[in-house]
């Protein structure tokens, strides 16, 4: 397998060598998730031209209708999302929901997580996938696990799947309930790559203890883990996003997300992106993340 830097180009990459890359990156990968079918909030700029600019390492899209692609923004035109992905020179993946049974009206089926939307992202070439609780009627834990064990093998070959919960998506009750190794073992053995869990700082209840007892169980079922920041607060101060990086970064992920609801829904916060790579990276791969394409 060859060599890969994260926070170089990237076109084209296959499943293992984008975990390769991840890991390589030793835990400062950026993950920027972009609300797609709102406004590019510079006009003529796409938001994910913005992210990608401000120091994104990937790109995932909310609200992507994979029968309808649409990328506000763009001067250009893309016959692929090969090409997409060439153009703005990182790997792309895409939001899809693990619905409640009794919800019958969100997020629709062009949004759910089923096995023809998974091989329609395989087909369109997006690089990985994160399968959601459903926010509105509060998917359990269970149904998570059991959708993931249906996924076939060949989805789960070609594709990079993230799954977890970046909040409690409508479930109540104290986060040590709800975030448990257990839970984490079972997604682990479901056939998940990256576990989803709160920020530390963003949900309630979720501290560095219990964050930190998750990322080592995680570890120790051999999947990587991603910090997400699912709470607006991605449209922060300075101060809290640096302590928010920070707390990711003690913890010990592998990716840090930041959603997609900044002071202007639909991206985080552009500066909020470079502040965030300058506390896990440093200036020097910032800047140079900033600079390349």
């Amino acid at each position: 397998m060859r060599t890969i830097d994260l926070f170089s180009v990237q076109n084209k990459l296959e499943k293992l060598e984008l975990i390769q890359a991840i890991k390589n990156s030793k835990g400062r990968t950026i993950l920027a998730e972009l609300f797609i079918s709102k406004p590019a909030l510079l006009g003529d700029v796409s938001n994910m031209e913005a992210a990608r600019a401000f120091g994104a390492d990937l790109l995932l899209l909310n609200d992507m209708d994979l029968s309808n692609l649409k990328f506000p923004g763009f001067k250009s035109t893309f016959k692929s999302i090969d090409d997409l992905k060439t153009y703005v020179g990182c790997p792309i993946g895409i939001d899809l929901y693990i619905i409640h049974p009794d919800n019958t009206g969100w997020p629709g089926p062009q949004l759910e997580a089923t096995i023809i939307n998974l091989e329609k992202a395989i087909e369109l070439g997006f690089d990985f996938v994160n399968l959601v609780a459903d926010p509105d009627e509060g998917a359990t834990n269970e149904q998570l696990i059991n959708h993931i064990n249906e996924i076939p093998d060949p989805i789960k070959e070609q594709l990079v799947i993230i799954s977890g919960r970046m909040n409690f998506a409508g479930l109540t009750g104290h986060a040590a309930e709800i975030f448990t190794t257990e839970f984490v073992e079972k997604l682990a053995k479901a056939g998940i790559d990256i576990l989803l869990l709160p920020t530390p700082g963003t949900a309630q209840g979720m501290d560095m203890t219990l964050a930190r007892k998750l990322v080592q169980a995680a570890n120790s079922s051999g999947i990587m883990t991603m910090s997400g920041i699912g709470s607006s607060q991605e449209g922060s101060d300075d101060f809290t996003i640096r302590n928010l990086a920070m707390n990711a970064r003690m913890i010990g992920v592998d990716i840090h997300h930041l959603g997609d609801a900044g002071y202007v829904s639909g991206m985080p916060t552009p500066e909020n992106i470079m502040t965030y790579s300058v506390a896990i990276k440093g200036k020097r791969h910032t800047y140079r993340k900033m600079a390349r394409r």
